[in-house]
């Protein structure tokens, strides 16, 4: 019978076996057998060597733990919330984001120097006389381009806030946690 070499784990259990090359010198004998191994299915079974006998040991099997609990539709309400408040977030971000968080501070300054500049061309507009003279444009040029994208970003915003309240509402509407898992949150929102 030619001799096997046994790997074993840290804790002294057989990890696999190949036989010994002709000619192996000084392998320990600890790892080294010509018996055979004992038949035992290594899915539900372990095997070590104890005092030069082979043990064959069933492998424990661990204490299941508790059941993990399941959402409540509340939970599940919740967490579809947040996706959508994500999805929203990600979509006002790819409009205002081309701008830097200075500019965007400004809006508000800007839109009102504009509507001034609209009713009363004399109005004082302090951030429009510097930005119009340093592009080399009339104030009331810039005022109107500046109402125009106002015009704009209130029109992607107004659909935006819409699409993200109909998902609001149309989770809130489902009491199905069945449905409320299928839902789409990708969807209703304006291209």
């Amino acid at each position: 019978m030619i001799p096997l070499i046994h790997t074993f784990d840290a804790d002294g259990y057989l990890m696999g076996s190949s036989e010994m090359p002709p000619g192996a010198a000084g392998v320990n004998p600890a790892v080294a057998t010509q018996d055979d191994l004992p038949a035992f299915n290594p899915d539900t079974h372990r095997a070590r060597r104890v005092s030069g006998a082979w043990v064959v040991e069933v492998i424990p099997v661990p204490e299941p733990g508790p059941e993990p609990e399941l959402p409540t539709i509340e939970q599940v309400k919740a967490d579809l919330q947040v996706r959508v408040n994500s999805q929203y977030a990600q979509r006002m971000n790819e409009v205002a984001l081309p701008y830097p968080q200075y500019e965007r501070e400004s809006w508000p300054i800007q839109l009102q120097e504009a509507q001034a500049l609209a009713v009363d061309p004399t109005a004082s507009t302090p951030w429009i006389d510097a930005c119009a003279a340093q592009r080399g444009l009339e104030c009331s040029e810039l005022a109107q381009r500046i109402l125009t994208k106002d015009s704009a970003y209130r029109f992607i915003s107004g659909q935006l806030t819409g699409a993200r309240q109909a998902h609001e509402d149309a989770i809130e509407a489902l009491l199905d946690i069945e449905e409320l898992r299928r839902y789409d949150v990708t969807t209703l929102w304006p291209q």
